[in-house]
């Protein structure tokens, strides 16, 4: 056994890492509904203005 939840989806912790500001300056209208767009590949990791590079590198990590 890995020790992994099987329960947290890639979308899960994509959002874990997101400021939670669903300011929607991502093109997005909730920091959820982004990170689902990015873990199904149709939004850049970068998109999230409120995020800074430590964010960026750890979306990409999730990748």
């Amino acid at each position: 056994m890995s020790g992994r939840n099987p329960q947290i989806t890639i979308a899960d912790q994509i959002d874990a890492w997101l400021p939670q500001t669903q300011c929607a300056q991502c093109g997005y209208p909730r920091c959820r509904a982004y990170a689902e767009a990015v873990a199904r590949g149709a939004a850049d990791i970068n998109q999230c203005p409120p995020g800074d590079e430590a964010t960026i590198q750890a979306l990409a990590a999730l990748r």
